[in-house]
Formats: structure tokens, sequence, C-alpha cells
């Protein structure tokens, strides 16, 4: 009986030194992790200061820089890793291969996340757009925010952020309306039958030469066509091209404006009367 105790009192011990050892293992593990991300954040801090201070910052696009960041914290987590799970006792060749078949697994289990992750590297490389474009992705519309490894940010005129994966922009049509330096606002307005159009085109003329300046707009005549007749009314559209900086300021402007050319012209705005069957 006491040759048992004795047994099972060695093997106690056994177990519990193991497990003060491991422990002790884990917790400088924790420590080491701490320190080296302390280490990597100083270091991450002192190179991309470095870069602001520099020429090359200049060269790179807020986007790339944005993205070079996220790359920069996702690896250094990584390098960590491979450094401290060998002091735990884990070999270096088994986390190689339990890395590999993890990567084989998560590729095979989420191509959409890899497939953002490569699209940003498209986006990035193809600098389609820029941080500030205005642009537009299926039903999406904004102002890019920042590229980030998975993500794309846009914020929208109402002030929302909408964060779009990657592969969204590589897959589907995108719009940069911020690529050219001008833009061409097109304005369509009812008028009646009887109206002077010729009278109504040189109004306009003189509406634009005369803010010009104001909204920096190219000095070109604008192009006004009659779109459509209907029995009410005629549809008319002026077409006329406008820096790009002052696009909505000056298509807002020339909406009033417009109007209050018809109305100085005392042009009364055509009015649709819907027939019924008096029958019923």
């Amino acid at each position: 009986m006491f040759k048992e105790f004795f047994i099972f009192k060695d093997y106690f011990n056994h177990i519990l030194e193991s497990v003060i050892g491991y422990g002790l293992k884990v917790s400088i593990a924790i420590v080491l992790w701490y320190f080296l991300k302390l280490i990597v954040k100083k270091m991450g801090k002192i190179l991309f200061k470095t870069l602001e201070k520099s020429r090359l910052e200049e060269k790179l696009e807020a986007t790339v820089f944005n993205f070079l960041e996220s790359f920069f914290k996702i690896l250094t987590d990584f390098i960590i890793i491979l450094i401290i799970l060998p002091y735990l006792g884990v070999p270096t060749t088994s986390i190689i291969a339990v890395f590999g078949s993890l990567g084989l697994a998560i590729g095979l289990a989420a191509q959409g996340i890899l497939s953002n992750f490569v699209s940003g590297f498209i986006v990035l490389n193809s600098k389609f757009f820029k941080r500030g474009d205005h642009i537009k992705c299926g039903d999406v519309e904004g102002l890019v925010e920042n590229v980030q490894i998975f993500f794309t940010t846009l914020k929208t005129f109402n002030e929302e952020i909408i964060k779009i994966p990657n592969s969204k922009l590589t897959s589907n049509f995108v719009i940069n309306f911020s690529a050219n330096p001008r833009r061409r606002v097109v304005f369509s307005f009812q008028v009646p039958h009887d109206i002077n159009i010729g009278l109504l085109k040189d109004k306009i003329e003189g509406l634009m030469i005369l803010d010009n300046n104001k909204f920096n707009v190219e000095a070109c005549s604008p192009i006004l066509i009659v779109e459509k007749y209907t029995p009410f009314y005629i549809v008319v559209q002026v077409r006329f091209f406008v820096n790009t900086e002052a696009f909505w300021d000056f298509k807002y402007f020339i909406g009033e404006s417009i109007k209050n050319v018809l109305l100085d012209m005392k042009i009364k705005f055509p009015i649709c009367f819907m027939p019924f069957d008096k029958s019923h």
C-alpha cells in the first residue's frame, strides 16, 4: 500500500513539475509576445515617420500608404508567432507544415478573403483611383477614404462610411468621376410648345458667360437640344462641360438660374392634365 502511495506521489510530482514548467513557459511566451509587439510597434512608428519626412511618401499615394501599414502589421504578427512557438517546444518544421496545411484549408474555405487580398494589390497597382476620388461601383457611390488589405472605404455624400470588398472593385465596373479634369453637366427641363428656342439659348449662353469666372466653367457654348415632344410640353436639354471640382456647385446653381431665366421670359411652366372618364 505504501509502495503504491509513493508511486502515485512521484507521478503527481512529475505532473505538477511539468504543469508548472509549461505554465512558466506559457507565461514567458505571453510576456515575450507583448514585448515583441511593443518593439515592432515602435519600429513601425519610426519607419512610417521616416517615410512621412522623406520624399518617398510624396511618391506614395495615401491609399498605398494605408495599405502598407495594414500589411506591415499582419506580416510582423506572423513573424512573432514563428519566433514564440519554437520556445514552447513546437518544432519549426512542424510550424511550417501546419501553416502550409492551414493555408491550404483556409484557401479552400475562404476563397473570398484571399480574393479580396489579391484584389487589394490589383487595385493599388492599377492606380485607377486614389484617396479623395469620387467613384461608383454598382449601387455604391462616394469618396475614397482609404484602401486596406481586404476592404476599400468610401464616404458617401450623406456622411455614411461604406466598406467595399476589394474583389467587388476588380470584378465590377467602376466609374471614377474624378479621373478627368472636366465633367459634362446635363440638365433637362420642360417648356411649352410656343417657346422661342433661339432666345432661350441666347439667355442661357449669356448666363454661363456671366458666371464663367465664378465657377471656372470651360469657355464654350452650351449645346441646347430638343430632347422630345409630348402632347403637353417639349423636353429641352442643356449640355455643357465644367471643371470636375466645381461640378456639384455649378449643377445646383444652373438649375436655379435656368428657372430664373424662364421666369424672366415670362414662360409658364406646363401642367399635365390626366384624362378621366366621367361615366364612372
